[in-house]
């Protein structure tokens, strides 16, 4: 259990607009459970747009979740009304924010703020009232640079106007906050090059995982690949969205030069864009016998993971990938999976290299980067997979789930009440 300050609080995880997201039960739901576990009364304020309200489908989907979050969690959600997103409005949220805590603020003794705009809605309504409570920036990303490269990504305009105003969400945030979780050393590097943080309380807690989950689901490894009939081969994974910053095309690629090297490669594809990826492949002239496109709930996605022997993770070199977490990375890991990365994606490259985890690219173009070093991590894995995936597990139950992290997030969260208090008595 916890001491100090924060010892039977309630804390409040301000989210905006991230309830249907796929990273969601990763991020907040497993974190928030065992917070729960350790004495602290997590409550989750979640903003959805206005159409998860009025259209049926959404709103069904959403009150499921919330009920389940309940009676699986013990996670108590607060649903709150947004603008549609073609009509974005900050002070309609802001109003809406200082309902709820007018209604219900005086329960919280701490509020999380999950990236900088639910952080500024927190300040604006937080810092008005009577009640001061510690203000924590959970900083997921750099927004403005993100909102940069994935306009450049999609072939489109950037928005000079829309990128400072996220500048000036980003800084307010960074500023006025008690306390910043950051999810790698390299974001704590940046944004100290970038901003003033002198004296402002940081932890870093990287994207986690319940590796237990994961390798329990894993474990049904030999079943899973009988089903697939891959049996004897060597299976590269790619897991998630189509999205330009994922680069499917490259890894693609990299997967016709694995299979220039081990004969037997076979892609297996876990995506909710089946279609779009079906003709990526069929763009390469990929064999149909050489993949498998699938579309699984979330909850099946270790099993599937499981079952192959490489995962792709891999990224174009700009700021947003230097300081991210993808946490793809803890579920390939967390599953015995050896990854295949690009260089530059936040601390996971360097860690990649030192603790014999993947294999970090040279180039994002063919051939790669040296071919003999490449063919001999590909027959590696291909001939030892069981050592291969011990030292992955391991690695990520030692430094990427959650368990080790709840201390961490808890002690922030002390510190943030310390500097708050401390505020107030001078």
């Amino acid at each position: 259990m916890i001491a100090g300050r924060i010892s039977n609080s309630s804390i409040a995880w301000l989210i905006y607009r991230e309830l249907l997201t796929s990273v969601f039960s990763a991020v907040y739901t497993v974190p928030g459970a065992k917070l729960r576990t350790h004495g602290l009364d997590v409550r989750l304020i979640v903003f959805c747009t206005l159409g998860h309200w009025l259209r049926s489908k959404p709103r069904r989907l959403t009150n499921s979740l919330a009920k389940n979050l309940f009676t699986q969690y013990g996670l108590r959600v607060s649903k709150l009304p947004s603008p549609p997103s073609r009509l974005p409005s900050s002070f309609v949220d802001t109003l809406i924010l200082k309902l709820w805590w007018l209604a219900a603020g005086n329960k919280v003794s701490l509020i999380d703020c999950g990236g900088a705009y639910a952080t500024n809605l927190a300040i604006n309504v937080v810092r008005a009232s009577r009640r001061q409570v510690p203000i924590v920036f959970h900083c997921w990303g750099v927004e403005a640079e993100e909102m940069e490269y994935l306009n450049r990504a999609r072939g489109g305009k950037v928005d000079a106007k829309k990128v400072t105003r996220l500048k000036a969400l980003q800084s307010r945030a960074l500023a006025e906050a008690d306390a910043i979780v950051c999810v790698s050393r390299a974001m704590v590097r940046y944004l100290m090059s970038e901003y003033s943080l002198s004296g402002k309380p940081i932890c870093v807690v990287p994207c986690c995982v319940d590796t237990g989950v994961f390798s329990t689901k894993a474990a049904c490894r030999h079943d899973v690949r009988s089903k697939l009939k891959v049996d004897g081969r060597l299976v590269v994974s790619y897991c998630g969205s189509l999205a330009a910053w994922q680069l499917p095309e490259v890894g693609i690629k990299l997967f016709r030069t694995i299979k220039c090297l081990e004969p037997s490669a076979y892609f297996l594809a876990l995506t909710t864009q089946g279609q779009r990826m079906l003709e990526l492949l069929h763009a390469e002239k990929l064999s149909p016998s050489d993949y498998t496109v699938m579309s699984v709930p979330h909850a099946d996605v270790p099993k599937y993971l499981g079952a192959a022997d490489i995962g792709l993770l891999l990224r174009e070199s700009s700021p947003v990938n230097q300081v991210a977490s993808p946490v793809k990375f803890a579920e390939y890991l967390a599953c015995g999976v050896p990854v295949i990365l690009s260089e530059g994606i936040g601390d996971y490259s360097e860690a990649v290299r030192q603790n014999h985890l993947g294999f970090v690219l040279d180039s994002l173009t063919p051939p790669f980067g040296q071919e003999n070093d490449f063919y001999k991590f590909i027959q590696g894995v291909f001939t030892e997979r069981q050592l291969w995936a011990k030292r992955c597990v391991d690695y990520a139950r030692q430094f990427l789930d959650w368990d080790p992290f709840i201390p961490v997030l808890t002690g922030l969260y002390e510190e943030a009440f310390n500097k708050r208090f401390g505020k107030e008595r001078s």
